[in-house]
């Protein structure tokens, strides 16, 4: 499969919607066909017709917006399928029924399994483009990936999780777990690091090194903090290490905080949740 994410400033992205109710895929297509730099290029009803549809594809999907449960194969099936197919492939972004039974391990699962971002149905349309537009617009690693950086980022990442998962054991907001756990998974974690790693550095001008320190720091702090010491100093303070990369890093996280707490912790009155790594 030819990249993904390459197309030109000027090229939409190119979006499958896979949903068995047809109600919601025709409401998704009409509002994605709204959006400036948007095409949906199909609808399938399960995972088994998105494979299909993927694999007939000339010109590459950048995104897959897709339902958990469906009749036949289901968004955990096509996932695991998904995992299957070389890089780059399209990002996969989960759009769940809001409330449904076991909605928590399903989360946690998909989340495992390499998902972009996970939507709770009746999250605002908008913020799911964006999210979309955003993620979609990362640089592909496979094309700064040399086998020198993938051995030494694996290195690195075996020992950031070693340091830092500990750490967030005392941290009360499951989604810092869920990110650990995510870096975990082995069939992500040297590509999620090496995203990370290299985003960071890029917009800092530092080494990735410089990036690791960074985040050894961070996870120093929250064990020696906690939770909502940790939130107060992400909202209005800094840490010792003002380096950049632990600049950039806090900004990160202090948005990120404010999000979470917003839309996937907030009060039952929100519109709906949202959760991406």
């Amino acid at each position: 499969m030819k990249s993904c994410c390459c197309q030109t400033a000027d090229a939409p992205l190119r979006v499958l919607l896979v949903d068995d109710e047809p109600g919601d895929a025709v409401v998704l297509e009409a509002f994605l066909e709204m959006q400036e730099g948007f095409q949906c290029v199909g609808c399938a009803a399960n995972g088994e017709e998105a494979l299909k549809f993927l694999s007939r594809q000339e010109t590459p999907v950048d995104a897959v917006l897709l339902d958990v449960y469906m009749p036949g194969m289901d968004g955990i099936d096509f996932l695991r399928e998904w995992q299957k197919m070389p890089y780059p492939k399209p990002k996969v972004f989960v759009l769940s029924a809001y409330g449904s039974f076991g909605e928590d391990q399903i989360r946690h699962q998909v989340l495992r399994l390499g998902v972009a971002a996970y939507f709770e149905k009746g999250y605002p349309l908008d913020l799911i483009c964006k999210r979309i537009r955003d993620l979609c617009a990362v640089k592909n690693i496979e094309s700064i990936m040399t086998p020198k950086r993938e051995c030494v980022l694996e290195e690195l990442s075996e020992e950031l999780i070693d340091d830092l998962l500990p750490a967030t054991k005392s941290v009360g907001r499951h989604y810092l777990m869920d990110a650990l756990n995510y870096l975990t998974s082995s069939a992500q974690r040297t590509w999620r690091i090496c995203e990370v790693y290299d985003w960071i550095a890029e917009k800092n001008g530092v080494s990735c090194k410089s990036v690791d320190r960074a985040l050894r720091q961070m996870g120093k702090e929250i064990a020696h903090h906690g939770a909502q010491r940790w939130q107060r100093m992400t909202a209005g303070m800094e840490l010792k290490d003002t380096s950049p990369s632990n600049k950039i890093l806090l900004e990160m996280l202090k948005r990120e905080v404010l999000y979470r707490e917003r839309y996937l912790v907030g009060s039952h009155g929100e519109a709906g949740h949202g959760y991406e790594l």
